[in-house]
């Protein structure tokens, strides 16, 4: 991962990497997040993912006043997500991902992050970066990332 370790420098990592390795993968995921900026939280880090001139950003710190939607999940169920071993219906309906939008956006985002996570399977590359913030995020203080 890079010097900067937080989970929105390992998201802007992954969409460079699914950019190089998948363009048709990427270019849908770009198609469905466009007019859809959407806020998100890991533990206490907030950041937002936005479509800018063709490219998803992810930008640490304020929260947009013109999401779409907003989304709220701690950092051990992020990992549920991206090892396949839970879905986002199985952690909304546990209220372990909290996620707010219209009906439309909604349905985008879990397609988006299907798409994401089945990319990611075929990627050598996103694996290895996805074992990285593992190591990074479980490395981290109780309580910080929102660490049970």
């Amino acid at each position: 991962m890079s010097n900067r370790h937080s989970t929105a420098s390992f998201l802007r990592v992954a969409f460079v990497v699914l950019k190089k390795e998948h363009p048709p993968v990427y270019g849908r995921l770009v198609a469905e997040l466009d007019q859809a900026t959407t806020n998100f939280r890991v533990g206490d880090e907030r950041f937002r993912i936005v479509v800018v001139m063709r490219d998803v950003k992810i930008i640490s710190g304020r929260w947009s006043m013109s999401a779409k939607a907003e989304g709220q999940i701690g950092v051990r169920d992020l990992f549920r997500l991206i090892d396949g071993t839970s879905t986002v219906s199985s952690l909304v309906n546990s209220e372990r991902l909290k996620i707010r939008g219209d009906s439309e956006t909604l349905l985008r985002l879990d397609l988006v992050i299907r798409l994401f996570l089945e990319a990611s399977l075929k990627s050598t590359t996103l694996q290895n970066h996805f074992e990285d913030y593992r190591r990074w995020a479980s490395a981290l203080p109780e309580g910080v990332l929102g660490h049970p």
